[in-house]
């Protein structure tokens, strides 16, 4: 899924003001599966761009030092408004970071498969990969 797909399905299911809270889902934390009827849902804090890799890689507000605000749809139109060729780029999420031999840190990521709506709660949820995890009926229609 690119920055464009997750826009046009949050405008395809009403939010119009990007008004929506953007938050990450799994079904494991730290690399341990949660129960089957759970989803372990974080906040969205900030964005980090890899023009080499074309990826925008989704920082949950857990892993800041200090945590920041939770970003909304509105920011993210607001990245794709000022550097459209971000559009195109595939959206990857943060999942935990891994300890280098030479010391160093890298972060460790997942595809984001999908988007699932709680218009009610103004939420998108993007889905961490594989797709298969996830009930069918969660993913928004694609309009493209």
């Amino acid at each position: 899924m690119n920055l464009s797909h997750l826009l046009s399905d949050a405008q395809d299911v009403g939010d119009v003001k990007g008004d929506f809270q953007v938050l990450l889902a799994t079904r494991s934390l730290d690399g341990v599966d949660v129960p089957p009827d759970e989803v372990n849902v974080r906040a969205v804090g900030r964005l980090q761009v890899d023009p080499s890799g074309e990826e925008v890689d989704i920082l949950p507000v857990c892993f800041m030092d200090p945590e920041g605000p939770a970003l909304r749809v509105a920011d993210l139109r607001s990245l794709a408004w000022t550097s459209p060729e971000l559009g195109g780029y595939m959206l990857t999420g943060v999942i935990g970071f891994k300890q280098l031999e030479d010391g160093s840190t890298a972060q460790r990521t997942c595809g984001i498969v999908g988007t699932y709506v709680l218009a009610e709660d103004r939420q998108i949820w993007l889905l961490f990969g594989p797709e298969d995890q996830w009930p069918e009926e969660w993913f928004v229609e694609p309009s493209r």
